[in-house]
């Protein structure tokens, strides 16, 4: 107890970790009962939708058949008249009213409103209205649209119970009323056919629709309820009563086509969608209808109850685990306090190491420009061994000449002999010139890549001739590979830069082809290429060899990156030239895969270098 009392006292900040972990547990626990409230809400939100989905595509599909029926009805009461002169028109309208059961008047109406035939449709039979019985409609709205119409025209009424001499019909039937303005060439004559459509099935199987958990509704814009599970509440606007009940839930539509479940203050869940329907063809006239998915208030208030469970249960093991947790933590913490020192000196003896190997890392760079500079001095001597060899050999045959020709004076000098060895000495003497000038053209090419290379200073240089130095420096080593190097250089470029390390870049980079671009006896080329523009030159080194090392495409800039480690090289070679590219000579670097094949290596170059700041002339050095 006493040590547990100490670490108490050694951790004044555990208050606060006590602290934490309630307020952790609180928040999780109100996570976990949001989340199962939001997951039960989405999957009604599923079902809601769904269910408001099958209400709107049924209710489109129902007026769609019946724009299709009316037509279809003027078309067949056409056929009759005309095929069977005998038949009146009363029989028509009877006959082809019968088809569909979903028709309950079928008349025939003048351009005035007058109705002139009127066939009343129930169930099964059919009867036609006496002349008496025919009433002027041209006072209802719906005819009043449509004889504002040309012949020709498809009207729908707004859908409303069926009225008779000013009396709602009983039992209720739920209408819309189709009108066809007829041609004047129709065998009843230009005037309205009207069909009133009955919906009574069509509202029993939306209302069927509905789920244990969902109740499918639906509401005209005035608005009323037209499908509810209350009677009392059914077309409350077309017989005086009162209006629907979510009045808060109207004004969320005004500015949406949709609602999605909105949880309103009685806490009864509701999903809504918006159905405008067409009344013309010319969509001007509209009847707005919603399609409400409505959840008892119970549903949430179970809902809430069940979520709050698991809430607890995460509260509680939320607070166990925080509970172990700070106990191992300040059992630990001794031990922890305990390491302190020795990882202070552990990472004392890390940075040793660090600037140990930043020490080899300099060392390796130093390393392989001394093992470029030395590739170049032994082609150098390489190349210098044979014309003065040549020159050698010249000179001491015209000594040994010179000695015959002593001999020959004290034995007697014969005017022929003398001929030839002045024939034979003009040349040697010419064999070793041309040879010992080769030596000097030799020793001036290398002489301005050593100079150039220890020059830290700006000179302004032939781009071409740099480039010819450096190949031919190289000569010894491209003669022992079947690689062909190609200049495409205009004599016109010229650099005010490092040409030292130009040649350097150059140098490096044909390495690198001639070490991987080709497999070992390939016979390849390696193209440099160079154009100027305004205020850079862009200089490019493309081979047709093997292309890029997928292993190190993404990383081959990287120092100490290589594919090559077998065959001894170090991965310095492009990360060196990166870094003189990019720090020294004002430009960048980039490597494509070549078209047909190889690898293209681009640099963008500036024809005129800044003096270099001590940043870059470290980069020089390096």
């Amino acid at each position: 107890m006493s040590k547990f009392k100490q670490l108490l006292t050694s951790h004044p900040q555990i208050w606060w970790w006590v602290a934490t972990v309630f307020i952790l547990a609180f928040v999780a626990g109100l996570f976990q009962f949001e989340r199962r409230i939001s997951t039960a809400l989405t999957s009604l939100n599923n079902e809601h939708l769904n269910l408001l989905s099958l209400g709107n595509s049924e209710f489109n599909r129902q007026l769609g058949d019946i724009r299709n029926s009316t037509r279809l009805l003027d078309t067949h009461i056409q056929d009759l008249l005309n095929e069977k002169s005998s038949m009146q028109a009363p029989q028509a309208l009877r006959r082809v009213g019968a088809t569909l059961d979903n028709i309950s008047q079928l008349r025939w109406v003048d351009l005035n409103g007058q109705e002139k035939i009127r066939i009343n449709f129930n169930d099964f039979s059919a009867h036609q209205v006496s002349e008496q019985e025919l009433q002027n409609k041209s006072h209802r709205p719906y005819i009043q649209a449509i004889q504002q119409t040309l012949p020709g025209t498809l009207l729908l009424s707004r859908m409303t119970l069926n009225i008779e001499n000013g009396k709602v019909v009983i039992p209720r039937e739920p209408t819309i009323r189709a009108m066809l303005h007829t041609v004047p060439s129709h065998p009843m004559g230009e005037g309205f056919l009207v069909v009133n459509f009955r919906l009574t099935e069509l509202m029993s199987f939306l209302k069927g629709l509905s789920s244990p958990n969902s109740t499918l509704l639906m509401a005209d814009d005035t608005p009323q309820w037209l499908i509810h599970p209350a009677p009392q509440k059914l077309w409350s606007g077309d017989v005086g009563g009162p209006r629907t009940d979510i009045k808060d839930t109207w004004a969320r539509l005004a500015s949406s086509n949709a609602v999605a479940t909105y949880i309103a203050d009685d806490q009864r869940i509701f999903s809504i969608s918006k159905l405008t329907i067409h009344l013309s063809e010319d969509e001007q006239r509209v009847q707005k209808l919603f399609f409400v998915a409505q959840t008892p208030s119970q549903f949430y208030h179970n809902l809430r109850q069940h979520a709050l469970v698991p809430a607890l249960i995460i509260a509680a093991i939320i607070l166990l685990i925080g509970a172990i947790a700070l106990y191992r933590e300040l059992i630990t913490s001794y031990r922890i306090r305990q390491l302190g020192k020795k990882l202070t000196h552990e990472k004392t003896e890390l940075q040793q190491a660090l600037a140990l190997q930043e020490r080899l890392r300099d060392e390796l760079v130093e390393i392989e420009k001394m093992a470029s500079l030395g590739m170049l001095v032994s082609g150098v001597a390489h190349e210098l061994n044979t014309p003065l060899g040549a020159a050698i050999m010249s000179v001491s045959s015209q000594q040994s000449r010179l000695h015959e020709l002593k001999t020959k004076i004290e034995a007697g000098l014969k005017k022929s002999a003398l001929d030839d060895f002045l024939k034979q000495s003009d040349a040697s003497a010419q064999l070793a010139l041309t040879n010992l000038e080769r030596a000097s053209q030799l020793i001036k090419r290398f002489k301005r890549l050593s100079v150039d290379r220890s020059s830290e200073h700006i000179t302004h240089f032939h781009l071409l001739q740099n480039a010819n130095d450096i190949i031919n420096a190289m000569s010894p080593q491209l003669k022992q590979t079947p690689v062909e190097i190609k200049l495409d250089i205009p004599k016109s470029i010229y650099l005010t830069s490092y040409p030292g390390i130009v040649s350097q870049v150059l140098q490096n980079l044909i390495n690198n082809c001639l070490t991987h671009a080709f497999s070992p006896g390939q016979h390849g080329i390696v193209t440099i290429s160079a154009t100027k523009h305004d205020d850079h030159v862009v200089l490019t080194v493309q081979d047709n060899g093997n292309g890029i090392d997928p292993l190190v495409a993404d990383t081959m800039f990287e120092p100490f990156v290589t594919s090559g480690r077998h065959k001894g090289n170090t991965g310095l070679g492009l990360h060196l030239i990166h870094q003189w590219v990019t720090q020294v000579l004002g430009g960048h670097i980039k490597v494509d895969a070549a078209d047909g094949g190889g690898t293209l290596f681009t640099l963008i170059l500036a024809t005129r270098v800044k003096e270099a700041s001590d940043s870059t002339s470290e980069a020089v050095n390096s």
